[in-house]
């Protein structure tokens, strides 16, 4: 019982400082003078939202069954195409849920910038 808490104590820690890693890196590479930097990594989450929905959208369509001596045979499920629209349009909302800090860091950072180098400018 004691270990199982303890490990699950570390691999949330190992979690957060991930975490924590991803928004410092986030929030350096949108301080950087171009604006793409800043987009790097909400870009790439959403490529994965993408790869994790079409694995889900295939798994909703097809399924293994067992053919008995033969093996398994790969079959068309009796999902309606509504039934997985909204399947797919759901997990792509999931799995895009981490990009919400990102891009508000990115938002924010950039505002920030752009305020500063108005300010430049009327210093001059």
């Amino acid at each position: 019982m004691v270990l199982t808490v303890v490990i699950a104590m570390i691999l949330v820690l190992v979690f957060v400082a991930i975490y924590g890693g991803v928004i410092w890196l986030q929030i350096n590479l949108s301080k950087r003078e171009h604006w793409f930097p800043g987009l790097i990594l909400p870009g790439a989450m959403i490529l994965g939202a993408i790869v994790v929905m079409l694995g889900v959208v295939a798994y909703s369509i097809y399924t293994k069954s067992d053919n008995g001596a033969n093996g398994f045979v790969i079959e068309y499920t009796t999902a309606t195409s509504i039934q997985i629209i909204l399947h797919m349009m759901t997990v792509f909302m999931v799995v895009s849920i981490p990009n919400v800090p990102l891009l508000l860091i990115y938002t924010i950072q950039r505002s920030k910038r752009k305020r500063m180098s108005e300010v430049d400018k009327m210093s001059i």
